[in-house]
């Protein structure tokens, strides 16, 4: 039992990080696309520069509604997204949603999970 829940934690901390990872990576697609620079997602730059980006590129969509390329598809982190956790700078909030997210894919063994097309999440 001990191990189980464990494990889950982990699962829920490793998804959790990811989810950061994909909401970073549909803003530099986001930035990319219409051209801005990738150094105003990060900090103030204070050089200059096109600073606007397509905002409609990620919008959290459920993955199951998406009928085109024109919108970002977060695959199974859009749980995360959508509930706050990642833009929340509560620890507990965070701490008990990722346990609880890690205990319910550990124990369907992730089959309910909607992934993208993303070769990240196909491994």
């Amino acid at each position: 039992l001990f191990l189980y829940m464990l494990a889950s934690h982990v699962l829920g901390s490793v998804w959790y990080l990811f989810s950061i990872d994909r909401h970073n990576r549909c803003l530099r697609e986001s930035c990319r696309g219409s051209g801005c620079n990738q150094l105003s997602l990060y900090c103030k730059d204070q050089r200059g520069g096109n600073y606007t980006f397509n905002e409609a590129y990620c919008v959290l969509t459920d993955p199951g509604e998406i009928n085109s390329t024109d919108v970002f598809n977060f695959g199974m982190f859009y749980g995360a997204l959508q509930s706050g956790v990642v833009q929340s700078w509560d620890f507990f909030p965070k701490l008990f949603y990722c346990f609880w997210w890690g205990l319910q894919n550990l124990s369907s063994l992730g089959q309910n999970l909607q992934t993208s097309t993303r070769s990240e999440e196909r491994r």
